[in-house]
């Protein structure tokens, strides 16, 4: 049986479209994974010394747990659980710093620093590698030791606002710090630039911010609001780029600009005293005389 010119187009016409049908169909499950593993961990801040922990997706997809601690230096990324025949085992140098199940990573302390019983401070970047290719996902932990701390230094006319925290550097997610009156108006919002607390520690750093309580001197009450920014957008494109949702604050009260009060000078008149009386009244009786014999 010979084949027409028409069944040669339909033929080719047919694979064409199975072709593409493949084709589509593999977007569509490189676009679901992809958007799976986009929302799965988010960047978050934690306090010092209290857990937190990387909720994910539950795909059915085993992963591997790994984290970049914030204060290496060198080869900072560290397994925390291995792939070793579709079984997962916690990395034993671990077993004292994070617990994981199907659905989340939970760090059990988090700190900026290593610790007797942690090899490495928990701040720092984690990423979540599944076995399929298409499908990598990471985030950052960045840890605060407290509070942002305000004080007013009315000697050089300014309010400071500081805090100190730990985050990985190269995703450079950091504070933001707005100032505000007592009645909730911004007075100035900065990402100020931070400096490093330990040149063992590349991720422990402070910011501060200061504002002039010269530029409001009918404001009384300050109030500095911290925030964190989104990641540097250099990072690779399967780190999350969330802003953490964090916001803390603290506040000073009563600190006005020291304006010195000006008085007036008074002019007293001191009273003779009595030789300067007697040297008077001498001069006046003698004076007297002469008129009258004159």
């Amino acid at each position: 049986m010979m084949k027409t010119k028409q069944d040669g187009i339909l033929i080719h016409g047919a694979k064409t479209e199975h072709l593409l049908i493949a084709v589509v169909i593999a977007c569509l499950n490189y676009y679901c994974v992809a958007q799976k593993c986009s929302k799965d961990i988010r960047n978050q801040v934690a306090y010092e010394g209290r857990p937190a922990s990387f909720r994910r997706i539950d795909n059915g997809v085993q992963g591997m747990w790994k984290v970049a601690p914030s204060d290496l230096l060198l080869d900072p990324e560290r397994i925390i659980i291995d792939d070793d025949d579709d079984e997962e085992t916690l990395n034993p140098e671990f077993v004292k710093t994070y617990k994981v199940d199907s659905k989340r990573l939970t760090i059990l302390k988090s700190t900026v620093a290593r610790q007797r019983s942690m090899p490495y401070a928990t701040a720092g970047l984690y990423t979540l590698n599944y076995l399929d290719p298409n499908c990598t996902t990471g985030a950052g932990l960045i840890v605060i030791r407290d509070d942002p701390e305000c004080t007013c230094d009315r000697r050089n006319a300014r309010v400071s606002c500081s805090v100190d925290y730990a985050a990985y550097k190269e995703q450079r997610i950091e504070p933001i710090m707005t100032w505000k009156d007592d009645n909730g108006v911004t007075l100035r919002s900065k990402q100020p630039t931070p400096s490093s607390l330990d040149v063992n520690n590349p991720g422990l750093q402070r910011s501060v911010s200061e504002f002039p309580i010269a530029a409001a001197t009918d404001v009384r009450n300050y109030t500095c609001q911290l925030t964190f920014s989104t990641p540097s957008p250099r990072q690779p494109k399967y780190i999350s780029r969330n802003a953490p949702s964090f916001t803390a604050s603290c506040s000073v009260k009563n600190c006005r600009l020291r304006i010195p009060q000006t008085t007036k000078t008074s002019v007293t008149r001191s009273r003779p005293t009595t030789s300067a009386r007697r040297l008077r009244t001498t001069k006046t009786t003698r004076k007297a005389t002469t008129t009258c014999k004159t």
